[in-house]
């Protein structure tokens, strides 16, 4: 019997919101769960001095009760009896708030949607989705595509270039995923060249190893010129449903979004991105 798990959720009371919590409900829906609805008011320094109590008060009292809404909302989805809701009405920023929530609550994932289409990481992801991604601890976050529809958790698929470790403490997250939902696991290189160095067969070993429940298996493209192209056309051959990335500071996922990869890949993103914050 899976243990009871608990679900962030940022909200800005948006349709991507929304959508954000109708996945998150389905994709647990199975799953003894809390989903924490989070909203935050932040309010400029410059504003705080003129800011009267009365004013105040009615922003929070507006707020909280767009919040009770959303709840009452939530819970007529009705997926699952054991489906709990909790609402938490916070002031710091939302990477900030996110964190806090985590260390009280013990959170299992923050699952956040996207908005826009432009050519920017922020306009794509929005400013604080994108704050987010870049500031979290240690909180696995799922990044959902602007009004995706759950259709199951058939397959994931893991990007990684095999020079960093990914043991089993940071794999935690997908396994549970993988068990929650029988998902088939899939591990994308991308690599120059054919031949794998010793470090990065010994990384593939390890993995095997940890993985070997899971109906793993290893995919390796090389000699491709174009990264977000051979991913997309890679999920799509195999009906991936979940991309998972490993955000390691000052190395591959910072490049990935500071490069064209990760804005090709969200111009054309259909899939949702659970990316692990590496905590070393």
């Amino acid at each position: 019997m899976n243990s009871m798990k608990k679900i962030l959720i940022p909200t800005d009371f948006s349709e991507n919101a929304w959508s954000s919590l109708i996945y998150a409900v389905n994709m647990f829906r199975k799953v003894e769960c809390t989903f924490f609805l989070l909203h935050t008011i932040i309010m400029r320094e410059s504003s705080i001095t003129n800011f009267s109590n009365n004013k105040l008060n009615t922003s929070k009292e507006k707020a909280n009760n767009e919040l009770i809404k959303l709840k009452k909302n939530a819970e007529n989805i009705k997926l699952n009896p054991n489906h709990k809701f909790e609402i938490i009405l916070s002031f710091y920023h939302l990477d900030d708030a996110i964190n806090f929530t985590s260390d009280k609550h013990e959170i299992d994932f923050t699952i956040i949607g996207t908005k826009g289409a432009n050519n920017t990481i922020e306009s794509i992801l929005g400013s604080n989705t994108t704050r987010v991604i870049k500031n979290i601890k240690q909180i696995p976050t799922i990044v959902v595509p602007n009004e995706y529809q759950f259709k199951g958790l058939n397959r994931i698929v893991m990007l990684s270039d095999l020079n960093h470790t990914m043991d089993d403490t940071l794999l935690v997250p997908v396994k549970k995923l993988s068990e929650d939902n029988n998902s088939k696991l899939s591990l994308l290189h991308l690599s120059k060249t054919e031949k794998l160095t010793d470090n990065q067969t010994e990384e593939l070993k390890s993995l095997e190893t940890i993985l070997s429940k899971y109906n793993f298996s290893f995919h390796q493209i090389s000699n491709y010129t174009n990264k977000a192209q051979y991913v997309n056309e890679f999920i799509e051959e195999v009906s991936a449903n979940m991309l998972v990335l490993i955000y390691y500071r000052n190395t591959v996922l910072e490049k990935y979004f500071k490069k064209s990869l990760t804005t090709t890949m969200c111009q054309n993103l259909k899939t949702p991105m659970l990316i692990l914050p590496n905590k070393n």
